[in-house]
């Protein structure tokens, strides 16, 4: 395949020249392996003949080792130079790390194919923060402490991101088997709509706590029901003592993207969500804007009691058992 065209000294003609850059199949062995890998070379027009540069044989011996690992399961150079993105760590950082010599990071991933047992270790790190960590308190004084610092708060940020998804991951589990039942509105599960909800409730709100915003949103949802015959979030509500409550709604307001503060309010821990006017909103559509707009308008201004009060008076609420999930047929006889 030819790639971009240069002007370099042709190792035939032994003068500087146009020479086409090419990329090739092709096939070696390598530790007792057949490799395939795609080899870069110059073609002089002139001798009709291909050629290496000292650069391009270094770029292809790095080809032919990154083709062996992958056949046989180890990280790639590439990988492992990702391994240290991920962490924000240079080479010598890593290896002091992992208690290696100083130079064995850059030549994993320049020019040397790593043995199994430290690929496994480094496999180890790239999964799970939690390993990095350890190995960084166990040789803290070979890393000295600013780069110290640096890996534990970089091993925090990640187990941060990985208790999130986490979190995402036990929501949506909740919701795999009740896909598009009439117990969420004819609409599978969606969890960033359900955050852009509560966001735009947020923001068009004021001293909204827990058990408020979640009778809005099923309002909001049931609602959408009647008027498309299909929810906006696809949560399903269970009827509790103060109203509708959706299944994990516990776990989904403690999501990172909902802002929110706990204050204490006549000797209890209350739920406060605070207005997020920089939140991008994902996915949520105009015609279901609207719907929670005319919610808000018609009983955003209740008190928490209020709504309580009006959510018993509901057909909804009023037919359902006690902790069972409340049906969206029950749409027909909201009226706002």
């Amino acid at each position: 395949m030819k790639l971009e065209k240069e002007i370099k000294q042709c190792l035939y003609c032994m003068e500087n020249h146009e020479v086409q850059l090419t990329e090739e199949i092709e096939k070696t062995i390598f530790k007792g392996e057949e490799i395939e890998f795609k080899s870069k070379l110059y073609y002089c027009k002139n001798y009709k003949e291909y050629f290496e540069t000292e650069e391009l044989m270094n770029e292809n011996s790095m080809r032919i080792k990154d083709a062996y690992r992958e056949k046989v399961g180890l990280l790639t150079g590439k990988d492992i130079k990702n391994i240290r993105h991920k962490y924000n760590i240079s080479q010598k950082e890593l290896s002091k790390v992992l208690d290696w010599g100083e130079k064995t990071i850059t030549r994993y991933e320049t020019h040397q194919v790593q043995d199994r047992a430290h690929d496994e270790v480094l496999v180890c790190i790239k999964e799970d923060p939690l390993k990095l960590y350890k190995c960084a308190n166990t040789n803290k004084e070979l890393l000295g402490d600013k780069s110290y610092k640096k890996i534990i708060k970089e091993v925090r940020n990640h187990l941060d991101e990985s208790k999130e998804i986490l979190l995402r991951n036990s929501i949506i589990a909740d919701y795999i088997d009740y896909s598009s039942s009439v117990y969420q509105g004819n609409t599978n599960f969606n969890i960033d709509k359900t955050i852009d909800v509560i966001n735009y409730i947020t923001i068009k709100s004021n001293n909204l706590f827990t058990v408020k915003l979640m009778k809005l949103m099923w309002y909001s949802d049931i609602l959408n029901y009647k008027k498309y015959n299909k929810s906006i979030t696809g949560l399903e509500y269970f009827k509790e003592t103060m109203g509708a409550l959706p299944k994990a709604y516990d776990r989904i307001i403690s999501l990172e993207d909902i802002k929110k503060e706990i204050i204490l309010i006549n000797d209890s821990l209350c739920t406060k969500f605070i207005k997020n006017k920089k939140y991008k909103f994902k996915i949520l559509e105009t015609k279901e804007k609207e719907t929670i707009d005319y919610v808000l308008k018609q009983i955003g201004e209740l008190s928490t009691d209020e709504i309580i009060s009006k959510m018993h008076q509901e057909e909804a609420y009023k037919k359902t058992e006690f902790k069972h999930p409340i049906s969206y047929d029950y749409s027909k006889y909201i009226e706002l």
